[in-house]
């Protein structure tokens, strides 16, 4: 009995312990210490010195590795932005990510670099592997403007598409109407059953 006892209190001290667990220690491979957080930041500092011809670029990712994870750990219920460096000029080399919320673990983070008003590369981040692969646009690659970014309607259309999602997810689930065989609607044809079967009052 008093193994039992000693069981059900650690049970349900586990259960506490738990239930306190803040939002942002909700896992997420790029930030728990598995092998996904080293491999995409390898490959992100891999994939910008390329596209720039500068081993510098190396050092702007793992700043922007770090940016992105503390946007992460908030386990945001919004998609987050995370932009480095700051501030920037249209010279430097910038980084611009769309981390998905807290829950879309599924969503890849969409990462764009540009210099001197130029998309670079635009690249996906799985974000339970690590992976780091090419990302699809067909929108602008250049500034609208020198001063403005040239990864801004790349972002801005992702950070759009989850703020979309999260608002399917928000929405109360609707009833669902069956259609019968002759048109009738479900609630139709279960009322007209008992005039069928001769049970009407």
């Amino acid at each position: 009995m008093r193994a039992a006892s000693r069981f059900t209190q650690l049970t349900g001290a586990t259960a506490v312990a738990l239930a306190l667990i803040a939002p942002s220690a909700r896992p997420n491979n790029l930030i728990d210490g598995t092998y996904a957080g080293t491999d995409y930041g390898i490959a992100l500092s891999k994939e910008l010195a390329r596209v720039t011809g500068n081993d510098d670029a190396r050092l702007a990712a793992r700043g922007f590795v770090v940016t992105l994870e503390e946007q992460i750990k908030t386990a945001p219920t919004t998609p987050q932005i995370a932009d480095y460096p700051k501030p920037v000029s249209t010279n430097m080399l910038r980084i611009t990510g769309v981390a998905p919320p807290a829950g879309m673990e599924d969503m890849p983070v969409k990462i764009c670099a540009e210099k001197d008003n130029k998309v670079l590369t635009l690249l996906d981040v799985n974000q339970r592997t690590g992976a780091l692969t090419p990302s699809k646009w067909d929108g602008p690659r250049v500034s609208e403007t020198p001063t403005s970014a040239a990864c801004k309607q790349f972002i801005l259309t992702y950070r759009n598409e989850l703020n979309q999602l999260v608002a399917q997810r928000q929405q109360p689930e609707q009833p669902r109407i069956v259609a019968a065989t002759d048109g009738r609607t479900a609630s139709n044809v279960a009322q007209a059953k008992p005039v069928a079967l001769g049970l009407a009052q």
